[in-house]
């Protein structure tokens, strides 16, 4: 019985479509550019006499108010502007640049310096080092100096 009651509540749990939530006046403000020059979001524009951004915002209020949703509201701007309005590019088309070169960027840049420290860590043949084990013979002088420094020691 239990697992019977269980298998329909999970049915209803997976079957239940989740329900949309009104976006917020500042939600969609914030989604929005201010386009008097100040390149701050409708919402966080700080100009106290701004010729966009105060408009805006009460027809922002009026439509939430009359029941249009957020993303009505959004896509008129869209409509009205284009999507320089936009305060964060769509994901599609060229636009997806703009959500994906910052990543691309650190992993290349990762990358380098990862390359970069090898390649200071290995001894340089041009600096005349020579590999360990090599079989440079030394010249009679040096052996006399090796010999003279190992029986003070």
């Amino acid at each position: 019985m239990r697992i019977a009651l269980a298998a329909v509540l999970l049915g209803c749990v997976v079957i239940a479509q989740p329900v949309a939530a009104q976006m917020t006046q500042s939600e969609v403000e914030e989604a929005l550019t201010c386009q008097c020059g100040c390149g701050l979001t409708v919402h966080s524009c700080n100009h106290t006499t701004c010729s966009f951004a105060i408009p805006v915002r009460n027809e922002i209020a009026d439509a939430l108010a009359a029941g249009t949703p957020g993303e009505e509201i959004i896509a008129s701007y869209v409509d009205k502007y284009g999507e320089k309005i936009l305060s964060s590019p769509t994901p599609e088309g060229f636009n997806l640049l703009a959500w994906f070169m910052p990543y691309a960027a650190l992993i290349v840049g990762g990358i380098l310096i990862v390359v970069v420290i090898r390649r200071w860590q290995r001894p340089s043949e041009a600096a005349g080092t020579e590999p360990p084990g090599s079989s440079r013979q030394l010249s009679k002088e040096q052996r006399d100096a090796i010999d003279k420094a190992l029986e003070e020691l």
